[in-house]
């Protein structure tokens, strides 16, 4: 499942420059903001980032244990899944968790046992075949999820990235327009701008979403 190496990227690639005529002094003021420094360095962009983090390492996680121990139902995938993703799981939620890791541990063990022995009798022959259905279903489970996680982390990925960008701009013009500001452009667009607004648009940036 393929992820982004950061938040913003794509989003911040599109601003350009904020026009404050509204504002216009007798004389032009102009600033340059760099709008990647206020998204990464921001407390909201640290929460999101964080978010995110949190929720890829979690189906990581939960796509291992199902991957490495294998003998697993189709109904128990589910559960899992249910179980471990849950943002602020209850200790119920949790007990139950741990009680069905246990289970699948040992129903592993279980089958490397089974699947050593030379000459099976008729009953662990039926064991084995019904832990080899378990398996045949997690596998299919965990192909359905690979590709139903990619699209669920990039979706939280662009949309953790439009919140972040739309209060990044909204503290630049609020700081443009307290500043008397006539025009702020990205640094991508004015790199050699005087009047750098990044850091003080920064502090407007954490004190309107801390």
């Amino acid at each position: 499942m393929k992820t982004r190496n950061t938040l913003f990227v794509a989003l911040l690639a599109l601003a350009g420059l904020f026009t404050l005529s509204a504002f216009q002094t007798a004389t032009p003021k102009f600033g340059v903001v760099d709008l990647g420094v206020i998204a990464e360095k921001s407390k909201l962009g640290a929460k999101k980032k964080v978010e995110f983090d949190t929720m890829k390492g979690k189906i990581n996680e939960l796509m291992n244990f199902i991957g490495t121990h294998k003998v697993v139902s189709a109904e128990e995938c589910q559960k899992l899944r249910e179980l471990w993703l849950t943002e602020k799981p209850t200790d119920d939620q949790k007990k139950q968790l741990d009680n069905m890791k246990t289970s699948v541990v040992q129903r592993k063990g279980e089958w490397d046992t089974l699947v050593r022995k030379v000459n099976p009798d008729a009953a662990e022959k039926d064991r084995l075949n019904t832990l080899a259905e378990m398996t045949n279903a997690s596998r299919e489970v965990l192909r359905q999820w690979n590709s139903e996680f990619g699209v669920l982390m990039q979706q939280l990925a662009n949309s953790s990235e439009q919140e972040v960008v739309d209060k990044v701009r909204e503290a630049v013009k609020k700081h443009a327009k307290a500043q008397g500001y006539t025009m702020v452009f990205e640094t991508t667009v004015a790199v050699y701008g005087a009047n750098d607004v990044t850091e003080d648009a920064l502090k407007v940036m954490d004190q309107d979403n801390p």
